[in-house]
Parts: C-alpha cells; sequence; structure tokens
C-alpha cells in the first residue's frame, strides 16, 4: 500500500540480492544489507560486514535446505542467518570470475569459470564433500517438478541434471489484433482482397477472422493447418463496408511477414 526508500551508507556496487529467512538481503562484496520490518512505517536496514556475494557471480545465489550458498572473493560461502563461513578449501585455491548456483535435495550445484575455463562441481552439505562432475557452462538453474534444469551456456539448450527428462512444451495460444482499416478512399476505391504471406511451424493452427464496421463479434474467414514448416500465401476477401478490423489467432509457433490489402476501382 506504500513505498518506501532508504540510503545506504556502504561502498560498492550491489552484486547480489535473494530473499531468504523472511526478508530480502541486498548484497555488496563486503557485506550485505537485510531490510527487516512488516510494513513500510516499521521497515529498516541492517548493514552487516562479512564475504559477500563476489561481482559477476549474482547468480551464484542458491539455498539448499535452511542454508544460503553463493561464491565470494574467498571462495564459496554458506550462510545460515548469523555469519557465512567458507566451505570451498577442500578445492583448493578456488577462484572464479561467473558463476551460476543451483539447489537440487541437499546439493549445491556450482557451475564456475576459473583460469583453466568452465567447471560444474556439486557440494553435498550433508557429507561436506566435493565433487567435479565436467566441464559444463551453466548459464542459469532451476528446480521444476522435482528435476533440476540448466540453461546450457554454450549451446543454449535446456539440459536436466538429475536424469529426468524435459516435459513436451504445450503449444502457446495467441491473437494479434488490428486497429480499424479502412475499405473506401476518396477516388472511389475499395479493397477487394487482402493476401496473407505467413510461415508455420509445424502442427500450429492459425484462424483469420474479420469484424465489420465496429461490430464487436467477428466472423472467421479462413482457418490453416500447417503439416511441414512452408509458407502460405492466403487471399482474404471481406465484404464491402466502410471499415473493418482483422484478427489473426493461433495455436503454436509461426511468424506474419506481410498483409497486403488489393485496391480495386468501385
Amino acid at each position: 500500500t506504500d513505498s518506501f526508500a532508504a540510503s545506504c551508507g556502504s561502498d560498492g556496487p550491489f552484486t547480489g540480492a535473494v530473499s531468504c529467512f523472511g526478508a530480502p538481503l541486498f548484497f555488496k562484496e563486503k557485506g550485505f544489507h537485510k531490510v527487516y520490518g512488516s510494513y513500510p512505517a516499521t521497515f529498516g536496514v541492517q548493514y552487516t560486514a562479512c564475504p559477500g556475494v563476489q561481482r559477476g557471480c549474482e547468480k551464484s545465489l542458491a539455498i539448499v535446505g535452511d542454508t544460503l550458498f553463493y561464491v565470494s572473493r574467498g571462495g564459496v560461502c554458506a550462510f545460515d542467518g548469523s555469519l557465512p563461513v567458507t566451505v570451498s578449501r577442500d578445492l583448493g585455491a578456488f577462484r572464479c570470475t561467473a558463476a551460476a548456483g543451483g539447489a537440487y535435495g541437499s546439493k549445491y550445484y556450482l557451475s564456475g569459470r576459473e583460469n583453466r575455463g568452465w567447471n560444474l562441481y556439486v557440494y553435498d552439505s550433508r557429507c561436506g564433500l566435493w565433487h567435479r562432475e565436467d566441464g559444463l557452462h551453466a548459464h542459469a538453474f532451476c528446480t521444476l517438478f522435482g528435476q533440476l534444469y540448466c540453461i546450457d551456456g554454450e549451446n543454449c539448450n535446456i539440459l536436466c541434471l538429475t536424469g529426468g527428462e524435459i516435459p513436451a512444451e504445450e503449444a502457446v495460444h495467441w491473437m494479434a489484433e488490428s486497429g480499424r482499416l479502412g475499405f473506401f478512399s476518396p477516388d472511389g476505391k475499395y479493397v477487394s482482397a487482402l493476401l496473407l504471406r505467413l510461415q508455420l511451424e509445424q502442427g500450429a493452427k492459425l484462424v483469420i477472422s474479420v469484424s465489420y464496421d465496429g461490430e464487436e463479434a467477428f466472423e472467421e474467414l479462413a482457418t490453416v493447418f500447417s503439416t511441414s514448416l512452408k509458407s502460405f500465401e492466403i487471399p482474404v476477401r471481406p465484404r464491402r463496408c466502410d471499415h473493418f478490423r482483422l484478427k489473426l489467432e493461433g495455436t503454436g509457433s509461426g511468424r506474419v511477414y506481410s498483409i497486403t490489402k488489393v485496391l480495386r476501382r468501385g
């Protein structure tokens, strides 16, 4: 019901943010700001000096159980609400310039760019063990339907890291509606046809409808089903009127390249 603003006296830019332990935390490289309170009149900001999120590693923030993991200048830190502690000593001189992290069960997945390239590490918080899996460059992680997914930063593919299958995406339903399009011109011409050049992916559907002279209801003119990746050129012949609106409605991926009006003299 109201806005809130506060000035911060700490040095340096913000390097990461996360909602954790019932409050938003805003990190810098040398500490974090915690916003507490239940409504704007009681809001306050508390600063804690500690190893914060390293610049370029804002995607490394991930919550495993009741612990927040992230990459700092000194290595990987675990934060349980008191003060963060370093948990990456077993990795040796771990230094990375960019990183992304994800959580699955009791494990923290970390993809970091080091001097020798990208590496994917997994930390088991129950056993306190680190394992290196491979050289995967993960751009971002996400947990969905009990599985951990990531975006491959090299090929932009979606990968499942926990053995499950990636569910097939449902076809997206979309609609585009034009404004008022005039029919008649001062020299007696009128629109006799509309040519739509479009491309539909395999399995997509397109319905072309028109509304005349400000009517709310749309009249269906044509329906197109695609069985393969190809282009269509559809002549649509609307009846004569003062103005009309055109609506394209479909399911699946498609692209409209052009809509051309064919004029005839009245």
